[in-house]
């Protein structure tokens, strides 16, 4: 992966560090434009930038089109698309740490303080993103 897509991604991952908001709301915002109409991210139009979805695409916008030769080659719907791939993949990367106090005493072990994010969040996450559309 480089080019367009490690920008992307670099900018979704730095969002989702400074707001978790990104991760639902993205997955919403892609599924409210792209399920209900063709894929041409007009919902970014709408909604304000305070918003942390379009926020990821207007700060990845702005990364890719700093880049020599690439200004206003990428559409905002392409980048929102690669986003939301991206937030699902972070996602399901993450870890989760737990203080060995949260843990039965039977299961305080150093090697069992961090684990894996389960893989079937993004499909919770997908899923949830989905029924807040009714």
């Amino acid at each position: 992966m480089g080019g367009v897509e490690h920008i992307v991604r670099s900018v979704v991952a730095q969002q989702i560090n400074e707001t978790f908001d990104t991760v639902p709301k993205t997955i919403h915002f892609y599924f409210q434009d792209c399920f209900l109409d063709a894929c041409d991210a007009s919902i970014l139009c709408t909604t304000p930038i305070s918003n942390p979805a379009v926020a990821t695409v207007v700060k990845a916008k702005e990364a890719v089109d700093s880049v020599a030769g690439c200004q206003n080659k990428v559409s905002c719907a392409d980048i929102f698309t690669m986003a939301v791939r991206d937030v699902i993949y972070l996602l399901q990367t993450l870890t989760i740490r737990m203080n060995q106090n949260m843990l039965p005493p039977d299961r305080r072990a150093p090697s069992r303080e961090v684990f894996p994010m389960p893989a079937v969040w993004g499909e919770i996450f997908l899923y949830a993103a989905f029924e807040a559309l009714d």
